[in-house]
This record gives C-alpha cells, structure tokens and sequence, in this order.
C-alpha cells in the first residue's frame, strides 16, 4: 500500500446527524482528472 494526501475536508449537517467528507489525493495516480459531479470543475 501507499499513502494519500488529505487534500479538504468538510463537515455538513444532515437530517439524520452529520458526516464528514474527506478528499484524498493519490499521488500514484496518472493524473488524470476527474470529471463527474465531485470534480474540482
């Protein structure tokens, strides 16, 4: 295994409590960026 760089994260309040949302970086990866809904554009 590898480690993960801890790049934001966020605290959101929610009808059933809270969660919190961690967004790692890979730095292993082929830097190919993600374009779905939880990308960075």
């Amino acid at each position: 295994g590898h480690a993960f760089s801890v790049t934001q994260i966020k605290d959101l309040t929610i009808p059933d409590g809270s969660v919190t949302l961690v967004r790692c970086l890979n730095p292993w990866s082929d830097s190919t960026e993600l374009n779905g809904d939880w990308s960075d554009k």
